[in-house]
């Protein structure tokens, strides 16, 4: 069996690997210009540099819209299987990205119509293009929400990826009773099974062909299994309804089959959600069986919508489903109840300005999920 049939947090190797830019001088997390109104701090970005590779670029302060708000950041949060994906296709195309979009710290400006918070608050922010890999970011204040005091910044960063969970399992219309499986052990397949456990009482399989990977899940009462068991089994007949998430990336022939495969032996119609970035062969035919094939694609109703956003118009989410800001808040909960939380993964810690040797550990060690950076001095460690 193909090894990335089941492993989901696998990114295939590229021919380029060219990380480039970060010498001893640049790798200072701020850069100091001194003028004659004294000393300016300027804010430093993570770039996808095109042709040259991770680049920690400028990012001057820039004005407030009346919808937005400032935060300066303690922590973010790397979503591998995405950043990969653009820093490769960054060095191979010689176009430009802003990596990152899930991020923690402190308000410290608001907008004229984002008065729900004040500077001070200690929140999350996620966002594509917004709540980027940097020491400051600017954001709509929707995709902010307050952290209760008594959780930290290093579990409340991972409710920002856990949004694109909630709605997977939204997706999959998850009940009380179903038994779940995720095939791929990556952070969204692990985030997509801790919230699976918290909805229903059925049986929770995370499955994998790494070893290594399946030794990173540590939620209480989630089952493990090796692709090729998983593989063989699939035929057995459930007297409970089924519900499979495919978190994988690349080919993934293989792991969807064995999904439909699966779901279509238990009780009343399966659901198999696509929630990877990956290709996959499917023969359709009345031997398929009566299965809902279905797509969860980002985090709910009005993400990357500008007007929603910005409070020009409202949106409303299909039955069963919710919109980002109320995901992000479900996801939250989850992790303020200990649901979620880094002790139910490997993740570990490291500096913001050590960035080249993170992304390059994050290609080969299936010992970690990912990785959160520390920004420093961050504005307050807890």
């Amino acid at each position: 069996m193909p090894r990335q049939a089941f492993c989901g947090s696998t990114v295939a190797k590229t021919a380029v690997r060219k990380l480039v830019g970060l010498r001893s001088a640049e790798v200072r997390r701020r850069s100091t210009v001194v003028g004659d109104i004294g000393t300016l701090i300027v804010p430093k970005v993570l770039m996808a540099d095109g042709h040259n590779g991770l680049r920690y670029i400028d990012a001057p302060s820039r004005p407030l819209e009346v919808w937005q708000v400032r935060v300066a950041v303690a922590r973010t949060l790397i979503s591998p299987g995405t950043e990969l994906h653009y820093l490769d296709l960054a060095v191979q195309t010689g176009s430009r990205y802003p990596l990152g979009y899930c991020a923690a710290g402190r308000v410290t400006e608001v907008g004229a119509k984002a008065s729900d918070l004040r500077p001070g608050d200690r929140v999350i922010s996620m966002g594509w293009g917004a709540a980027v890999h940097a020491d400051e970011i600017v954001i709509p204040h929707l995709l902010c929400c307050r952290i209760p005091d008594h959780v930290t910044f290093d579990d409340a960063v991972i409710a920002n990826l856990a949004a694109t969970a909630v709605h997977a399992l939204d997706r999959g219309c998850v009940q009380a009773d179903d038994d779940v499986t995720v095939i791929g052990a990556g952070i969204i397949g692990q985030l997509v099974a801790q919230s699976a456990r918290a909805r229903t009482t059925g049986a929770v399989t995370v499955v994998d062909v790494s070893d290594e990977r399946l030794a990173t899940v540590h939620g209480g009462d989630i089952r493990t299994m090796r692709g090729a068991e998983f593989g063989a089994s699939t035929h057995e007949m459930s007297s409970s309804a089924r519900c499979s998430f495919v978190c994988v990336s690349g080919e993934a022939t293989t792991a969807m089959r064995a999904a439909i495969t699966w779901v279509a032996v238990g009780k009343s119609r399966g659901r198999v959600v696509a929630v990877g970035r990956f290709t996959a062969s499917i023969d359709f035919s009345v031997e398929l069986g009566n299965v809902d094939i279905r797509v969860a694609s980002r985090c709910g109703t009005g993400y990357r919508d500008d007007a929603y956003l910005s409070g020009q118009r409202s949106a409303e989410a299909p039955l069963g489903e919710a919109t980002v800001d109320r995901n992000l808040a479900r996801a939250l909960d989850l992790v303020t109840s200990g649901v979620l939380g880094r002790r139910h993964m490997t993740i570990p810690v490291a500096p913001f300005t050590a960035a080249a040797s993170v992304y390059d550990r994050l290609r080969t060690d299936h010992s970690i999920v990912s990785t959160i950076f520390r920004y420093e001095p961050a504005s307050g460690s807890s």
